[in-house]
């Protein structure tokens, strides 16, 4: 008879077992949540959509910084623009240049470079562009310079010219906008990074915003009349109070002069 139980409890098992709905594997919940690559896609909507805005705000910030801060760095110079007035003489481009400072009729060298273009104005003034500049130990730029020589590669008249300081600028080796683009379109790529990850990825960040969404939901926003009936009760008060401690301040000023007087 035990035997018999026995065996009627073991078939009463296994039919239950094998009608038993097997249970979802939690990465497989997990991979479900997933919809266009966005964790718990359509929920905690507005959260998740205003938080991504200022992040989005905050890296474009920090963006429109960098661009700033970058105006003020200057760049290593390829070579250097060099306006020379009175000119004499003729030069082509690979002759030496030679920067100088013209002291009591002497020309002290300060460094040299050489020749990559030259155009001529009207014969009396010259725009070069001079490339491997090296200047002397202690001089700074060429715009230490007050004249210039070029000296030809075969016969023929050096050209020699006088030089301001402002005549003399470098030129870099690339447009400073292009450095200020590349590192604001990184932050910005970054901060897109930053915020898909966060708001939309990540499972606890994403969490956090859903139920954030759900408490604000729950919250019993006051109606239009409430908030303006509100507003007038406290302008009301604030000059009730006002007026109190004005009429206070005023008797007791009248009351403690009057006693000093007397």
């Amino acid at each position: 008879m035990a035997d018999r139980d026995d065996k009627s409890l073991a078939r009463i098992e296994e039919t239950s077992d094998e009608g038993r709905i097997p249970e979802r594997s939690d990465a497989g919940s997990e991979r479900s949540t997933y919809t266009f690559g966005i964790f718990k896609y359509g929920r905690g909507y507005w959260v998740r959509v205003m938080t991504a805005v200022a992040l989005g705000v905050l890296f474009l910030a920090g963006a429109a910084w960098a661009w700033r801060q970058l105006e003020a760095l200057s760049l290593p110079n390829r070579a250097w623009s060099v306006n020379a007035t009175q000119t004499q003489g003729t030069a082509s481009a690979g002759n030496v240049v030679t920067f100088e400072r013209m002291l009591d009729g002497k020309a002290e060298p300060l460094g040299t470079g050489v020749l990559e273009s030259i155009s001529t104005q009207g014969g009396t003034s010259a725009t070069m562009v001079v490339a491997n500049v090296k200047m002397n130990e202690g001089v700074a730029s060429p715009r230490d310079a007050n004249h210039v020589s070029v000296a030809p590669s075969t016969g023929g008249t050096p050209l020699v010219g006088t030089l301001e300081r402002q005549s003399v600028s470098g030129i870099p080796i690339f447009q400073r906008v292009y450095l200020q683009l590349g590192v604001a379109l990184v932050l910005v790529l970054i901060g897109s990074f930053v915020t898909f990850h966060y708001v939309a990825r990540k499972p606890k960040s994403v969490d956090f915003l859903i139920a954030t969404d759900e408490e604000m939901r729950k919250v019993n926003w006051s109606t239009r009349k409430i908030i303006l009936d509100s507003t007038q009760v406290v302008i009301f008060a604030t000059f009730l109070i006002a007026a109190y401690i004005f009429v206070a301040d005023f008797l007791l000023k009248k009351a403690l002069f009057d006693q000093i007087v007397r």
